[in-house]
């Protein structure tokens, strides 16, 4: 579905833009576009209702081509401000901070292009709604062609890039330094021509979620809502939490499921056996159920990166299940721990960009050994090549819908000076410091405190 839309881009020293709806001069035609399957590919768990693609989990998104000198998207965002990442022809055009609702505009180059939309925050935090895509472009937009193979990850933090973007005791955890596409999940994908989809949260395991005490924490599991849209403190629309709507499993058929649960449930076990032979039944189990949901997916089961302990118990669990089901296709494999002598320490103790790298690296390696699929340079979009000290200051920015206000007016005014430009890696600007002062505790796990050092294993 699309219908003409009369709008024009308030002119701005960026060649990618952030501004409120009302922020539109007439100035030319704009074609606009739902973000349906007719029109985009979507990435991850996404959900289309209410005339809106609400994308919950980290690195959900959508591509698609188009032509014409600029692209502008509508969104609306629910909690915490959502990341969000954007490529164009497989390069990283902007990274941006979105509060309620607001439009980005990117320039486009002559002839076709291909735009990409990640979100690079996670599902908990935030609910972001693409409402609307408008192009200039005479043709339609079309979605992108299918990659060579399918992943699905299924992960906590590690997954989501919790923390990447700050060394540790620089930063509390916040939604402005996550970004799922500099983790390992994500590395992965690329360098094996994979579209992917990421299931996965801050502090959940299999059994337990992160806990500093003896009983687990049963709230901070994915096997109870694996088989759901994702996991929200926010609303999905009118609709409820995405935790409250079944998930599609023909929406997307992976060839493969990543299994990288454990970390967080380490917190509970503790080396104890009993606890250990819990946590061993729990994943048969989770095998079970991801089986069912999957009937021809390969199965790959690991860990290791912030921690090995229960890898142990993982060997153990995929050797009960085969052979309580005779299924040959499921894998274990076990990650190295992250090398923080050479490449530090992220927030609370979680892997840098360099480490995920690390564990990208093996991950690829043992799927190429296992199934054979060719290996790829992932190029530019590679996120780890990404650093750019400007841009993030850029993308604590963020404009809302209510100008009526002083500071969104105030927001508004220096949305299209040279002062979002001019913004330091401190984030000087008062949009940016309004942007950045916010920080994000998860109720599951304290995460965003760091106050548990001991165990290493912060919000996995």
């Amino acid at each position: 579905m699309n219908k003409k839309f009369i709008a024009g881009l308030c002119s701005c020293a960026l060649a990618v833009s952030v501004m409120s709806f009302s922020a539109f001069a007439a100035d030319g035609d704009l074609t606009s576009y739902e973000a349906t399957t007719e029109n985009v590919k979507t990435i991850g768990r996404t959900y289309y209702a209410e005339d809106t693609l609400w994308l919950n989990m980290s690195a959900s998104g959508v591509e698609f081509t188009c032509t014409g000198s600029k692209v502008v998207f509508n969104f609306n965002n629910a909690g915490d401000n959502s990341r969000v990442g954007f490529f164009v022809n497989g390069k990283l055009s902007a990274i941006k901070m979105v509060k309620n609702k607001c439009s980005v505009a990117l320039d486009l180059a002559d002839g076709e292009n291909t735009v990409k939309v990640v979100k690079f925050s996670e599902g908990p935090n935030s609910v972001l709604a693409l409402d609307e895509i408008l192009v200039d472009g005479e043709t339609a937009i079309a979605p992108t062609a299918d990659k060579t193979h399918k992943i699905e990850f299924i992960g906590d933090s590690i997954t989501c890039g919790y923390g990447v973007e700050a060394a540790k005791g620089t930063e509390s955890f916040s939604t402005t330094n996550e970004n799922a596409a500099k983790a390992y999940a994500y590395q992965t994908a690329l360098r094996l021509d994979a579209d992917y989809s990421l299931v996965s949260a801050s502090g959940f395991g299999i059994v337990s979620g992160y806990t500093g005490g003896d009983t687990p924490n049963t709230k901070s599991t994915m096997p109870q809502y694996y088989d759901k849209l994702g996991y929200s403190w926010n609303n999905v629309g009118e609709i409820g939490l995405p935790q409250t709507i079944d998930w599609d499993f023909d929406a997307f058929t992976p060839e493969l499921v990543v299994v990288n649960l454990g970390t967080n449930d380490a917190s509970y076990t503790k080396g104890d056996a009993e606890k250990c032979a819990e946590y061993e039944a729990g994943y048969v189990a989770f095998l079970k159920q991801i089986r069912e949901k999957n009937p021809n997916a390969k199965i790959l089961c690991t860990l290791g990166v912030m921690g090995q302990d229960l890898y142990p118990n993982i060997e153990n669990a995929v050797a009960a299940y085969k052979a309580e089901t005779s299924d040959e296709n499921v894998y274990s494999f076990e990650l190295s721990q992250q090398d923080s002598g050479k490449n530090g320490l992220a927030v609370d103790w979680h892997p840098t960009a360099a480490s995920h790298t690390d564990a990208a690296n093996e991950l690829t390696a043992e799927i190429n050994t296992l199934f054979g699929w060719d290996v790829k340079d992932a190029g530019e979009e590679d996120m780890y090549t990404f650093v750019d000290t400007d841009e993030k200051a850029v993308d604590a920015y963020y404009v809302t819908e209510d100008s009526s206000s002083e500071s969104s007016s105030e927001s508004s005014s220096e949305a299209t000076s040279s002062d979002v430009s001019d913004a330091d890696s401190t984030g000087s600007s008062t949009a940016n410091s309004a942007a950045s002062s916010k920080t994000t505790t998860n109720p599951s796990t304290g995460a965003a405190a760091g106050a548990v050092a001991i165990t290493a294993v912060l919000a996995g």
